[in-house]
C-alpha cells in the first residue's frame, strides 16, 4: 500500500518531471538547468534506494527517454520522418512509465523534508 505522503511527493514529481520532456521556450533562462536537475535529483534518489526499472534501460544523454530490447533494435534500421516520430513516443512513452514505477518505488525517506514543517 502507498502511503499518503509518499503518494503525494511521487505525484509532486511526475509532474515537476512532466513539464521537462518538452523543451522549454527559449525566453525561459534557466529552464533547461532547472529539468536537468530534477532528472538527476530523481535518477540519484533511484539509484540509492535501488528502484531502478531493469526491463527500460536510460538512453545516455536523454534522461526523459528509455528503451527495452525491442525498442533499442529499431536504432540503427532506417526510418522514415513519421516512423522515427512514432519511435520517439514510444521511448517517451516508456520513460514516462518507467519514471513512474520509480518514483513510486522510493521509499517516503527518499524525499527531502521541507525545513518548514
Amino acid at each position: 500500500m502507498i502511503r499518503p505522503l509518499a503518494l503525494g511527493f511521487a505525484l509532486l514529481a511526475a509532474a515537476a518531471l512532466d513539464g521537462c520532456v518538452v523543451a522549454p521556450p527559449a525566453h525561459e533562462p534557466g529552464a533547461d538547468e532547472l529539468c536537468r536537475g530534477a532528472f538527476q535529483a530523481v535518477d540519484r534518489a533511484v539509484a540509492d534506494a535501488a528502484v531502478g526499472d531493469g526491463l527500460a534501460a536510460r538512453i545516455e544523454g536523454f534522461p526523459h527517454l528509455r528503451a527495452d530490447r525491442f525498442l533499442a533494435s529499431y536504432a540503427t534500421q532506417p526510418m522514415s520522418e513519421a516512423q522515427f516520430d512514432e519511435w520517439l513516443e514510444r521511448l517517451l512513452a516508456l520513460g514516462n512509465t518507467a519514471r513512474e514505477y520509480e518514483i513510486a518505488n522510493l521509499p517516503p525517506n527518499a524525499w527531502p523534508r521541507s525545513s518548514g514543517r
